[in-house]
């Protein structure tokens, strides 16, 4: 069956440019006759159907469309009086012809098309109960509703000072909302003690001044956002107090990276801890050196997840550690990489150039006679230097999932984001490690030498001198992770992995390579990170797909400072 599209009319103004059209599409209680049948519209006809999809054409020619509410250049809306609309019509010859004819009074009304979903009928009078579909709205040449009328839409004077309100203080605005509710109120009051009736050009005045007022309140409260934001962020910037550690937390629970990514997307400013934490990190970003290309961003400061500001697993008191199903993107976004969680020693919040003395060649020493002359040490030493590398990556997201999911959503696309970060800085540092630290065993591991593989590691870095109160165990997880769980397995060995620190990870291997790593990463290795995290979300490029990309930044560095705390195994397994 077809479903019947009915129209009927209601009053139409035009504005200032943009070329702004808006009027009442339809009033409530007014009886009109349609096709000899007498109807009106009940109040709540239009309940639920102010999200239809629904355009602004003229004399309901759907040829010409020149708004459309599912891109925002239409807007409706009800109040007391019926169904109201603003379009924003579009700058074409035909958009501009059809804003001249309003704007001189060619055409003064309009109309709207729909289909009934419940009607009732009183003393022969068919009442709208609920419209089915909203398809249009239209101005019309010769509307339906003949005794409603349309005025020129005027511009609220104000007292409003000439300048930028851009520089307005959040005291400024707050009086200039005093001054304009009051003028409100007086131009409210005038209307009330005239016997005259009120004319649609005095609504349309009132109905203005009242957009002005909900205008300004946007602003104040953006205004008190920024202020808010620059209060708190004079209170983190140094993270030491539990307070502050407190005001850190309350600001990482509040944050929303699906609000962030959408606000930006659609053009709107960060506001609330989005906005505080996009703040703090082009300050961090502007001390650390480096810049800033995103448009949302997590400072370090929201990243530290404990006292110790670091991820050793022996040296720090673990709390640096977070636990797999995590609470919030925050949360989700601070998960260390593996070759953190090892116990390579962490620089959080570094600053340009970090250089640090390296020792090439141990010192040496000899037993001398009380007086006779020293030996020299034949100690070398070297420096290294940390300096920012930038590791980034792009992950797409449907708009919609962004649109309608919740804390969970927020968690896994923080996750998705830094584990392509993490991993690359997994690949890397563990490589370096390899290509700087000699090989203590080349033989492919076997059913019978997994032991005696890992005992010689740990002879090597004991001979180097490392510390072996805190050490780790490394494996690949394509060949050495089988071989080695397998030995775990045999009862004369059951504590292999059990006296270490045990990892397994793809990230070590390369082609036909078997690899094990051991020893005392916090004593060979360091990491640097500069500032926090930063992303540059890109609504554009796949826009026509519905989808959003979104561009993750972070930079690091890694490097070795004693080469001998660390042993490593590689032998080539593709004989």
């Amino acid at each position: 069956m077809e479903t019947e599209i009915l129209k009927r009319s209601a009053t139409l103004r035009a504005g200032k440019k943009p070329m702004t059209l808006e009027g009442y599409a339809a009033l409530y209680d007014e009886e009109t006759v349609v096709g000899g049948q007498r109807e009106r519209i009940e109040r709540g006809a239009f309940e639920g159907r102010l999200e239809d999809d629904v355009r602004l054409l003229f004399n309901h020619d759907n040829n010409m469309p020149f708004a459309r509410t599912t891109n925002g250049t239409l807007k409706l809306s009800v109040d007391e009086r019926g169904l109201y609309y603003k379009a924003n019509v579009i700058d074409t010859q035909a958009g501009r012809d059809l804003y001249a004819m309003v704007q001189r009074g060619d055409v003064t009304q309009s109309s709207f098309a729909f289909s009934i979903s419940e009607r009732s009928f009183d003393e022969g009078v068919m009442v709208i109960e609920k419209v089915g579909q909203l398809y249009d709205v239209s101005p019309v040449t010769y509307p339906a509703y003949e005794a409603t009328s349309v005025v020129a839409r005027k511009k609220v004077e104000t007292k409003q000072p000439q300048q930028d309100m851009r520089k307005y203080t959040l005291e400024d605005l707050q009086a200039l909302r005093k001054q304009q509710a009051q003028e409100h109120e007086q131009f409210v009051a005038k209307l009330e003690e005239s016997n005259e009736e009120i004319s649609d050009n005095d609504m349309v005045v009132a109905r203005n001044m009242v957009d002005e007022l909900a205008k300004l309140d946007k602003k104040i409260e953006l205004k008190r956002q920024e202020a808010e934001a620059s209060a708190r962020l004079a209170r983190v910037s140094n993270i030491g107090s539990s307070s502050e550690a407190r005001e850190v937390k309350k600001v990482n629970n509040s944050f929303s990276l699906q609000r962030a990514i959408l606000n930006v997307a659609e053009g709107r400013n960060l506001t609330g801890a989005e906005l505080e934490w996009a703040q703090e990190y082009s300050r961090e970003a502007a001390v650390a050196g480096i810049s800033a290309n995103g448009n949302i961003g997590i400072p370090g400061v929201a990243l530290r997840a404990g006292a110790a500001d670091n991820f050793q697993a022996g040296s720090g008191d673990g709390s640096g550690f977070v636990a797999t199903n995590v609470g919030n993107a925050i949360e989700a976004l601070r998960a260390p990489s593996l070759i953190q969680q090892v116990g390579t020693t962490v620089i959080n919040g570094a600053t340009g150039n970090l250089q640090f003395p390296r020792v090439s060649v141990k010192a040496g020493a000899a037993t001398k006679g009380e007086v006779a002359a020293s030996d020299a040490s034949a100690m070398e030493m070297d420096t290294l230097t940390l300096t920012p590398q930038r590791v980034t990556n792009k992950t797409t997201y449907s708009k919609l999932l962004l649109v309608q999911g919740g804390p969970d959503v927020d968690a896994v696309i923080a996750r998705d984001l830094i584990a392509g970060v993490n991993e690359h800085i997994d690949t890397t540092s563990f490589a370096h490690i390899i290509s700087n630290t000699t090989a203590t065993t080349t033989t492919d591991l076997t059913a019978s030498n997994q032991a005696e593989t890992v005992f010689a590691l740990e002879q090597a870095v004991a001979n180097a001198g490392g510390d072996l109160s805190n050490v780790s165990l490394v494996a690949d997880t394509t060949t050495a992770h089988a071989f080695l769980r397998r030995a775990s397995a045999v009862a004369s060995i059951t504590t292999l992995l059990g006296e270490y620190k045990y990892f397994a990870t793809p990230h070590v291997n390369t082609t036909n390579t078997e690899i094990v790593m051991f020893g005392n990463f916090a004593q060979a290795c360091i990491m640097a990170f500069f500032g926090g995290i930063d992303l540059l979300v890109d609504p554009y490029s796949s826009a026509g797909t519905g989808q959003i990309n979104l561009h993750v930044n972070r930079f690091y560095d890694f490097d070795i400072r004693q080469a001998g705390a660390v042993a490593t195994h590689e032998a080539d397994t593709s004989d």
